[in-house]
């Protein structure tokens, strides 16, 4: 979050120097985007279900089965457009209304959750992966191609399995055996311990 949009504006300009293509707005004020956008730092929007919103418009939930909620929904990717967004992630809107959206816009339209229409088809790597950090549950409007939270589950079991393996060989002198150390000829060990007794 930022507290002005001259603030804003200097994060962009330091991600930019990073080598950073386009700047997402996620659930920034209009203004601020309108501002940075004088600097023709390429900014992409976000329409719909916007996750940092969503306390303030009503949880987790599909956007766009009411008409009114349409409109406001194509009046803001109207705005952006207008404001020069070259994208606008389009979240968890009923998939014929980003299809009657998508002919009207100039910007190209980024679905997630919001069906086949959209110009580009986006979902998160978690989700395609199946490795969630706080939930095995996979989003209705996601697909899961692999189950990495599985995975992980098992590469963890396995990772203690190893370490209490080491910890028994150890306390029943299994490990090291000869194989696992180094040996010194007879020689050059009999003439080490000649020194050791003269120190002594």
């Amino acid at each position: 979050m930022h507290e002005s949009k001259e603030s804003i504006a200097k994060k962009c300009f330091e991600f930019l120097k990073l080598g950073v293509d386009s700047i997402h707005t996620n659930s920034w004020n209009i203004n601020f985007i309108k501002y940075v956008s004088e600097f023709n730092i390429p900014v992409q929007g976000h329409v719909g279900f916007v996750p940092m919103k969503s306390t303030w418009t009503g949880g987790v939930k599909p956007f766009g089965k009411k008409s009114s909620e349409a409109i406001k929904i194509y009046n803001d990717i109207k705005e952006l457009e207008k404001i020069g967004a070259w994208a606008i992630e389009v979240e968890c809107v009923t998939a014929n209304i980003l299809d009657e959206i998508t002919k009207k816009t100039s910007a190209l339209t980024i679905s997630i959750g919001s069906g086949n229409k959209g110009d580009i088809q986006f979902l998160f790597g978690e989700d395609i992966l199946g490795y969630n950090y706080t939930s095995s549950e996979t989003p209705r409007h996601a697909k899961k191609y692999r189950n990495f939270n599985k995975i992980y589950e098992n590469l963890q079991k396995e990772r203690v399995s190893a370490f209490r393996e080491f910890k028994l060989d150890v306390q029943k002198n299994k490990f090291p055996t000869k194989k696992h150390s180094i040996s010194v000829e007879k020689k050059e060990l009999i003439n080490f311990k000649k020194f050791l007794n003269k120190k002594n």
